[in-house]
């Protein structure tokens, strides 16, 4: 959980919960400070930072810790035709041909910064297979989206039976 500063366009000061999104609302009214005067600044930016450390210990963050992610994040699996899977924006599984007996795949292995080389990953009947056996390889397991051709983003089920 994280307690931010945000600015809605009123006086007030906003302080926003960036995991559930609740807004906390403060007004600094410190009497005798003129705008101008250098300590108001000063004054105002100590006032700010009670608030936050006030915020971060009495918020109850109601976001469930468990519940899935809306969009893709860094280094998570994207793919818009469920042929060609891409990491922080380069191609890292590809679909090369399709038979009755499976799908075959190939993958980059290793990081592409550090030389990442295509090798035959094989075939599976289904393409979450496919990413499931991508991330074994790899020993990293992020989740996967697919990104529908409006740009909306829909998490990927890699569970057992998943769809």
């Amino acid at each position: 959980m994280a307690i931010e500063l945000t600015d809605d366009g009123t006086l007030d000061t906003v302080l926003r919960c960036s995991e559930c999104g609740e807004e906390m609302r403060y007004t600094f009214t410190e009497v005798g400070l003129a705008d101008d005067e250098p300590n108001a600044q000063k004054a105002y930016d100590v006032w700010v930072k009670g608030c936050l450390e006030d915020a971060a210990a009495d918020h109850e963050c109601t976001a469930d810790e468990d519940s899935e992610p809306t969009e893709p994040q860094e280094g998570d699996i994207t793919t818009s035709d469920d042929r060609h899977f891409y990491m922080h924006g380069k191609l890292c599984l590809e679909l090369i041909e399709g038979h009755s007996s499976g799908e075959y795949w190939r993958a980059h292995k290793g990081h592409m910064s550090r030389g990442a080389t295509w090798i035959d990953l094989g075939r599976f009947a289904s393409v979450e297979q496919a990413i499931k056996a991508y991330m074994v390889l790899e020993n990293y397991f992020p989740n996967a989206w697919t990104i529908s051709d409006h740009g909306n983003a829909h998490l990927m089920d890699l569970t057992e039976g998943g769809k």
